[in-house]
């Protein structure tokens, strides 16, 4: 379901930077994803190696 939502976004906004959106929107939904499950362990690894990019 997380996909779909970030491939729906970036191709709905999709135009101007479609790296930058899909990163952004891709950290943001996984964060709030991490949050919300709060069991992914696995997602919250993830979401930790992509924090860097800031």
């Amino acid at each position: 379901m997380v996909n779909v939502v970030v491939t729906s976004v970036v191709f709905g906004a999709g135009g101007d930077r479609p790296v930058e959106t899909i990163t952004f929107a891709f950290d943001s939904i996984r964060y709030f994803v991490t949050a919300s499950t709060s069991v992914g362990k696995l997602e919250t690894k993830t979401f930790t190696g992509k924090v860097p990019k800031n």
